[in-house]
């Protein structure tokens, strides 16, 4: 990226900021026709001062007209370097200029850099460029989650996660099994969920006998003692058994109410996605993964499913090296054929309800603006805000550099251990499309009777991060077919 000297021009842009409340009349490169707004940056306490300002920006509505500070060699970017910033106890003046007749929506990245070059803060967000004030920009610190899975071990890849000498907990660690000779824990434990030894098999061994094994009690892996009622009858073990065994692939989503549509205090949601009410849905099963190209083609070879045609640059039905990436390109009623069909979902899957979609998005977060909580999206693998989006803008940032799908363990895994529910590929569901939710509460419910389109959610590779929020919705014919559409399924329960 290259650096653009502003100093002079931000001391300007400074005093312009105090003098017209931060709305600046003009920009020393910017053409007459052009809006001109300023980020007014800031930050939560940092433990160094910033040194370097990076904005990127992205037309998301029409042709990629925006500059910062104005246009120039590269109208996409812009580097300021800056003196020492205590952005916790000052504000920075950042002017952007957007072409006006091009769309009103700009997304922005803003990155802060120590003088090392280390990332300190980030803030990503999309700019309505009709307005006629300063838009706040909160840099905030990366979040570092030691311990993904909850079970009170550590990741000791991350830095500041463990003591010097402290073993990871294999579940943790992304470079898993094998984290540890040992595991931290000693010799595998039975009935605790958690791979003990870091062979990479969770209970195994586990007798049945001793408690209620799920899985098959071979000793390989798979096996889940569930209580450890000795001697307790088959009848009894079945009923405990039932809301613990889930389909191959599959998570158990609990019964219970949620808060569907856009979170309060989240101005970058659209009125489809609102009012905010309350959905009580009874139990039901999801895939933990997007449906792949390799999961597809086998429905297909065993004549359960039709082959996609393909489409756009990026099919992955049928590439070498993207088996393992979503499927793309299917129709609506290819996906909930699949669903339907598939061996896998014993004849009890379907496309889940947009109400279902949402609370397995959610993780059991409340008023969280994405599916992991409210930090912005990164493309820095093993983060828990990990996702498969267009990060930077531009066709080359598509898919976090790949400039098309990822592989679909890529992302992070939500509270209900849920990959992929933000970006990668728009997921059908089974709703029709309304552009507004009915207002009051509603129990398992299935959307509108018909429509114009099916609605999609989550976002994709191509987008913004405004587009992996929780509520956004967006919507196709159940005819289209596109390289960025793509599904799950879900299941009933029991």
């Amino acid at each position: 990226m290259r650096p653009i000297a502003l100093r002079s021009i931000l001391a300007t842009l400074a005093a312009a900021v105090l003098a017209l409340g931060g709305v600046f009349a003009a920009c020393e490169k910017a053409p007459a026709d052009w809006t001109v707004l300023t980020l007014l940056v800031h930050s939560e306490p940092l433990p160094q001062p910033i040194t370097t300002l990076e904005v990127r920006l992205r037309n998301v509505v029409g042709a990629p007209a925006y500059a910062f500070p104005g246009p120039g060699d590269d109208p996409k970017a812009g580097t300021v370097d800056v003196k020492p910033l205590d952005l916790a106890h000052e504000t920075y003046p950042v002017a952007i200029a957007h072409e006006a007749n091009k769309g009103g929506q700009v997304s922005a990245l803003v990155v802060g850099r120590a003088e090392d070059g280390t990332l300190l803060a980030t803030w990503s967000g999309v700019i309505d460029t009709r307005q006629k004030k300063g838009v706040d920009v909160l840099l905030t610190a990366p979040r570092v989650t030691c311990d993904a899975d909850g079970d009170g071990a550590k990741d000791c890849t991350k830095k500041g996660c463990c003591d010097k000498g402290e073993q990871s907990d294999c579940q943790d660690d992304p470079k898993k099994p094998g984290a540890a000779a040992v595991g931290p824990y000693g010799a595998e434990a039975c009935g605790d969920g958690v791979d003990n030894d870091c062979d990479g098999a969770t209970d195994e061994g586990c007798a049945v006998g001793t408690g209620d094994v799920v899985g098959d009690g071979d000793g390989k892996g798979g096996d889940v003692v569930v209580d450890v009622d000795v001697g307790e009858t088959a009848a009894s073990c079945a009923q405990d058994c039932a809301a613990s065994t889930a389909p191959p692939g599959m998570v158990l989503i609990p019964a219970g109410t949620f808060k569907m549509g856009c979170v309060s205090g989240d101005w970058s949601c659209g009125s489809d996605e609102k009012p905010q009410h309350g959905v009580t849905l009874d139990a039901f099963y999801m895939d933990v993964d997007l449906v792949t190209a390799a999961k597809y083609k086998a429905c297909v070879d065993a004549d359960k499913c039709s082959a996609p045609t393909a489409c756009g640059k990026y099919p992955t039905y049928g590439t070498a090296g993207m088996e393992q990436h979503p499927i793309n390109c299917v129709t609506w009623f290819q996906a909930d054929a699949y669903c339907k069909n598939a061996t896998v979902y014993g004849g009890k899957g379907a496309l889940p309800t947009e109400a279902q979609w949402e609370k397995a998005a959610r993780g059991g977060l409340v008023d969280a603006v994405y599916v992991w909580g409210n930090d912005a999206p990164t493309c820095t693998e093993g983060q828990t805000n990990t996702a498969c989006f267009n990060e930077v803008g531009g066709a080359a940032g598509s898919g976090c550099g790949q400039v098309s799908t990822c592989w679909v363990t890529f992302s992070s895994a939500n509270g209900y251990g849920l990959r992929d529910m933000a970006g990668n590929v728009w997921e059908a569901v089974n709703d029709w499309y309304a552009d507004s939710y009915p207002s009051g509460e509603a129990t398992n419910p299935t959307g509108p009777a018909s429509g114009g389109g099916r609605v999609f959610r989550g976002g994709a590779f191509y987008v913004g991060a405004s587009y992996l929020r929780a509520s956004r919705r967006y919507y196709a014919g159940p005819s289209s077919r596109d390289e960025t559409l793509g599904f799950r399924c879900a299941r009933s329960h029991p």
